[in-house]
């Protein structure tokens, strides 16, 4: 009987041993990533995602710069080359490789321009959690007709980029990326917002395959004259059916404060 009770005890922490170590050991044999879609990442990092821009405060501004040129080292990187792969929608990354991202697609969201922190007309970087072996699938113009997609409507801009494509017979799918005011002021106050490269992230960069050196395609967002004085909530979404909004785990989903002064 106390054998069995030692037994049983063993077997109890041998589970908590377990369940401790799969979250920490890149090696652990039952490493499993508990999430089922990906989580969108904000650049700048802040806590609770509040990003004020201080324009007269220079070591302020330097911080958030610095925080997105870190971001973006591995982008401009010499190690790994040979896994580096010029995809296309017609040419998917061969085996062992990955999609490169050209920094200087960012265009007006550079490091070369600061990333317009010192303009008054800041830009923020956006990219999705590496999800082992996941796809997207894209949404279709059907897909909004027959309102499927569970989470709220559908921005007009990319109902119209969709149904557009689909009329096209074009080759090129997007997980579609958007930012918005939350409220009505907020619209009003956000001003006009453009993205880098596109407005969505391309789907020969998915599924993530673990390859060494490999990096998430980005989109930048250009707030390009954003009220100032005023905390501006903004609601950005990463658009596809196997993207689930889920505010509290960040699935499909960020909100934002950004404060001008």
């Amino acid at each position: 009987m106390l054998n069995c009770g030692r037994q049983a005890l063993f077997c109890l922490f041998y589970v908590l041993a377990i369940e401790s170590c799969s979250g920490s050991l890149d090696f652990w044999p039952f490493n499993i990533n508990k999430e089922t879609a990906p989580s969108v990442k904000v650049i700048p990092e802040t806590d609770g995602n509040f990003i004020h821009i201080k324009h007269f405060d220079e070591s302020s501004l330097q911080v958030h710069i610095d925080s997105m040129n870190r971001f973006l080292e591995p982008y401009i990187r010499t190690a790994y080359k040979d896994n580096i792969f010029n995809c296309k929608f017609t040419r998917p990354p061969p085996f062992n490789s990955f999609c490169d991202f050209n920094v200087k697609d960012l265009d007006r969201c550079s490091p070369d321009t600061d990333f317009g922190f010192r303009r008054e007309s800041p830009c923020l970087l956006f990219t999705l959690s590496e999800v082992s072996n996941w796809t997207p699938i894209v949404l279709s113009e059907s897909d909004i007709q027959n309102n499927t997609n569970s989470f709220s409507t559908v921005p007009e801009n990319v109902n119209a980029s969709i149904i557009q494509a689909e009329r096209d017979n074009s080759i090129e799918t997007y997980i579609w990326f958007t930012c918005e005011g939350d409220t009505a002021a907020d619209k009003e106050f956000i001003g006009t917002v453009s993205y880098y490269p596109y407005n969505g992230f391309p789907t020969y960069y998915f599924p993530f395959k673990n390859v060494k050196g490999h990096v998430s395609p980005i989109v930048a967002v250009h707030f390009e004259r954003p009220m100032r004085g005023v905390v501006i909530t903004i609601i950005c979404k990463a658009w596809a059916n196997n993207i689930p909004l889920n505010e509290e785990k960040g699935l499909g989903y960020a909100k934002i404060h950004l404060l001008m002064d």
